[in-house]
């Protein structure tokens, strides 16, 4: 079975941060016998020394460097400063707009049946659950209480595609006006596309606390 690992957002705190969390995510699924193909989707303003070092460390099969867009042209696009909880748009812009892009890539490849999306500056292990996180037309993720994950999920192509898939720009627009945390915007999209997602457990998921 073929996988495509998404990792996706810029290398924070440090390339080499992002190429161990990399390759201690690639071993620790490594018992599945998956046939991994890795895609790693950040902003052009992070090539250079730092992307040249992660490419150094890490086998990354895919790199995904998409222009980078200013605070000012995102509001411009957007015309969303703030969303209704307070805050501030532009990095909630860039996280969905980068996760359709590098998502819409990978769909266009027949030959990945799952998507492993996750973030650079995301620490986790499956453990003895990974198999479970393999369901057909299921839209796997950590938690659902309160509010959606969108920090790590496991889908059908397919699946993944349309979880993120916000349609055009002043659809985004509209998403991003009607949430008041960024995870609104991501359960809006769920559910337009009439998905269902379920819980799956895992050892542990941390966000690395130097990512700022």
């Amino acid at each position: 079975m073929e996988v495509a690992i998404l990792f996706r957002g810029p290398l924070r705190p440090s390339a080499g941060a992002v190429a161990n969390r990399i390759e201690k995510f690639l071993q620790s699924i490594s018992p599945m016998g998956l046939s991994v193909s890795t895609f790693l989707a950040t902003w052009k303003s992070d090539q250079g020394q730092d992307l040249t070092e992660l490419l150094n460390a890490v086998k990354i099969d895919n790199l995904l460097a998409f222009k980078s867009l200013s605070d000012e042209e995102i509001v411009e696009l957007s015309q969303v400063k703030t969303l209704k909880g307070g805050v501030a748009a532009q990095n909630v812009f860039r996280q969905y707009y980068l996760s359709k892009l590098a998502l819409d890539v990978i769909a266009a490849n027949p030959r990945y049946k799952y998507v492993i999306h996750t973030r650079t500056d995301i620490d986790l292990d499956l453990g003895r659950y990974l198999e479970t996180w393999f369901e057909p037309d299921l839209y796997c993720t950590v938690h659902l209480h309160h509010f959606i994950n969108d920090q790590f999920a496991i889908a059908p192509t397919r699946i993944m595609q349309a979880a993120w898939n916000y349609g055009s720009l002043s659809e985004l627009t509209r998403l991003m006006e009607q949430a008041a945390i960024p995870e609104d915007i991501l359960q809006l999209m769920i559910d337009n596309a009439g998905i269902k997602p379920v819980r799956r457990e895992l050892l542990y998921i941390t966000l690395d606390p130097n990512r700022k």
